[in-house]
């Protein structure tokens, strides 16, 4: 594992342009809204720094991030701190960017001694309410799913980071919370390393 500090937006692109970052990972699968396998294999094959066009939603999800992750971390007694490094394996080509990451803090649970909990990872998503409904899946227990390249996005986190667990937070429609806790998992990321 290499960890890397960009000291520019034009350095971390650059960075991110040799490897499979977790954004791009749902393209391997099929299940990107925003990038074809075919694109991703241009991509990489011509080492290709790709230029992301801003839109308003997504300059005000960045607006958002902050106050998104210090409002739950207020709510969780969490000590979240912005990722600002870049993580690559670069023997396997690929790498990742983060959001924030979950602070390890010395807790004691009842009747057990002081333990410290370990660090996570703390992927933000600032979604509306229309795109809640009709992308994020609940089943009849009133369990929630992200988007499956979300999904697929923090289990590349954890594999390229080596944390055991990540939250995905959605601020939904503004005024809702939405809170997903997923673990690693070792069958998820074989088949990401595989592919």
């Amino acid at each position: 594992l290499e960890i890397l500090t960009p000291k520019s937006e034009a350095e971390w692109l650059a960075m991110r342009s040799n490897n499979l970052n977790s954004t791009e990972v749902g393209a391997l699968f099929g299940i990107s809204p925003y990038l074809t396998k075919f694109e991703l294999w241009h991509r990489m094959k011509e080492n290709v720094i790709s230029e992301f066009q801003e839109n308003e939603r997504t300059s005000w999800g960045k607006r958002l991030e902050k106050s998104i992750a210090e409002g739950v971390a207020a709510e969780n007694n969490w000590i979240v701190k912005p990722m600002k490094e870049y993580y690559q394996l670069p023997h396997m080509r690929i790498g990742s960017s983060f959001d924030y990451s979950i602070e390890p803090i010395l807790m004691k649970e009842e009747g057990k001694p002081y333990w410290y909990s370990d660090a996570g990872i703390l992927e933000i998503k600032n979604v509306d309410g229309l795109q809640f409904k009709n992308g994020w899946l609940k089943d009849e227990d009133g369990n929630i799913e992200a988007p499956l390249h979300i999904e697929m996005q923090v289990q590349h986190q954890m594999f390229v980071s080596g944390r055991k667990f990540a939250y995905i937070a959605a601020l939904v429609g503004g005024n809702a919370i939405t809170l997903l806790k997923r673990e690693a998992n070792e069958d998820i990321q074989f088949r990401i390393a595989e592919e």
